[in-house]
């Protein structure tokens, strides 16, 4: 049953708040496996796993984000048949592409003239159809806007994927504790949604099942594959010109943007989709929620990427050892494109609530066949280059998703900035007095108390700032926070 149009934006902002308070709980957790592992490990030893997981990452881009999900969740009404349809079509894609990529997985690891990755990408091929289990589950709780249930399964996966990484490594296991990582990681993250949704495949497979996908998965898939493109070619470029310890180098800098995004895109942007999926009978409506969307979204992502950026040089030795200074200005680039990332994010699912998977195809393709271009094109032989290439592409990228995102809402490059540039401002006169102190009372301080005082001189300079160059964000700000107190006990009995 169709919710009201203010109800279900109060909800996907109840979610997406509850999904960034169990979020920080996930992320603290990976946070600490990952510097427990990376002490104990070495570079080289993440850039095998990451030469392996080339193969595997597929499950992700494929099943995960393949549009799978997404096609149940903007369906109105959702039957039996529909869930057996797609689960079942979805776990026989998943064994088949595992199947070609154990075939190709010898032939991957000579590009690298290194065996050993084709026998760790076999492991890792389990990944498959644990992919494909999570798939209808996670339709379910999204469709319920249950993002708690979500956190809660992906923080069990963490946690006992985190412990299993750790014991290995400190079993001398080497390598094999980051495969370890992967697999426990995701079995039990799977079975958490698989409880949480309460849902058990059946037999009720049909064509009309699978109705309303035909339109939809094939660009959904498309995209996926570009961006599968886009993750197998990087790695591979940086992997052949520098070898495997810039592979782990760049690793890193994924990892950590991945951490970031984790915390500060995708619980609000997973809530974009079901949230404009009820709003897109109301434009001016729901122009209007994704005005107030950006604009606490990159209240949040403009400065803790500047200013992870700014703390960087200090953060990754103390955290990590003085192993992985080389990739200091590979994760200062990749923080740097956060901003980007969350706004295309939200034209990404405005546009597949529309069922415009055809347009997020189309523009994932074009990033593709820019990244390609310009790597061919320009003299780059490091991973510092190839990243420098990656950022430039984000802020390339994003007057088309805005474009896109006009097109579709009616949501204007003017109503956008509005949103954004207050937001940029506070950020960017935090960063301008973080830097002055770094060159001048903090000049001589050691490394650990000059990334604590940049982390609380920036905090009090952007809680300055942000009120005086963006009065609309903190208003917004106050008024998300009485609706998530006045509304909590109407939204945990909503039926959605």
């Amino acid at each position: 049953m169709p919710q009201d149009p203010v109800f279900s934006l109060q909800l996907a902002m109840r979610g997406a708040f509850w999904g960034v308070s169990k979020t920080l709980v996930n992320q603290g957790v990976r946070i600490a496996v990952f510097i427990v592992l990376a002490r104990l490990l070495g570079p080289a030893d993440f850039g095998l796993v990451a030469l392996a997981l080339t193969l595997t990452i597929l499950a992700d881009f494929l099943i995960v984000e393949g549009g799978w999900t997404q096609a149940l969740v903007r369906r109105d009404t959702v039957a039996q048949t529909h869930y057996d349809s797609v689960f079942w079509l979805v776990l026989s894609v998943s064994v088949l592409v595992a199947g070609g990529m154990a075939i190709g997985a010898r032939y991957h690891a000579a590009l690298f003239d290194t065996p050993q990755i084709a026998q760790l990408a076999l492991w890792l091929l389990a990944l498959y159809p644990l992919a494909a289990l999570r798939t209808v589950p996670r339709a379910i709780l999204i469709r319920r806007f249950d993002f708690r249930a979500i956190a809660l399964s992906s923080n069990a996966g963490a946690i006992a994927g985190g412990m299993a990484g750790i014991a290995l490594a400190f079993g001398g296991a080497g390598v094999w504790a980051l495969v370890a990582n992967q697999l426990v990681s995701r079995l039990f993250m799977t079975a958490g949604l698989v409880w949480h949704a309460g849902w058990r495949p059946g037999f009720q497979v049909s064509r009309a099942g699978l109705s309303g996908l035909r339109d939809f998965v094939p660009n959904a898939l498309l995209a996926q594959l570009s961006k599968f493109a886009d993750f197998y070619m990087i790695r591979v470029f940086i992997g052949s010109r520098a070898g495997a310890e810039a592979v782990g180098h760049y690793t890193l800098s994924v990892d950590l943007r991945g951490l970031l995004r984790s915390l500060l895109i995708n619980p609000a942007g997973q809530a974009v989709l079901p949230s404009v999926r009820e709003l897109r009978g109301d434009l001016p409506r729901l122009r209007n929620a994704l005005g107030i969307g950006l604009t606490l979204l990159t209240s949040v992502a403009c400065p803790a990427a500047i200013g992870f950026c700014l703390v960087a040089g200090d953060l990754v030795p103390l955290a990590l050892g003085a192993q992985w200074m080389p990739a200091i200005p590979l994760v200062q680039m990749m923080a740097l494109a956060i901003p980007a990332m969350a706004i295309m994010r939200v034209n990404m699912g405005a546009q597949y609530a529309f069922g415009k998977a055809g347009t997020v195809a189309r523009l994932a393709l074009t990033s593709t066949a820019l990244l390609g271009t310009l790597l061919v094109v320009l003299p780059v032989t490091t991973a510092a280059g190839a990243v420098a290439i990656l950022l430039c592409r984000s802020y390339v990228m994003l007057p088309l998703h805005l474009r896109q995102l006009r097109r579709t809402t009616g949501f204007t490059l003017q109503a956008a900035g509005r949103s954004v540039l207050p937001n940029l401002l506070a950020a960017l006169v935090m960063a301008a007095t973080v830097l002055l102190a770094q060159y001048t009372i903090l000049a001589d301080v050691l490394p650990l108390w000059r990334l604590i005082a940049s982390v609380v001189i920036g905090a009090a300079a952007f809680g300055v700032a942000l009120p005086i160059a963006a009065p609309a964000t903190v208003r917004e700000i106050r008024a998300a926070w009485r609706s998530l107190r006045h509304k909590s006990t109407a939204a945990q009995s909503g039926d959605i």
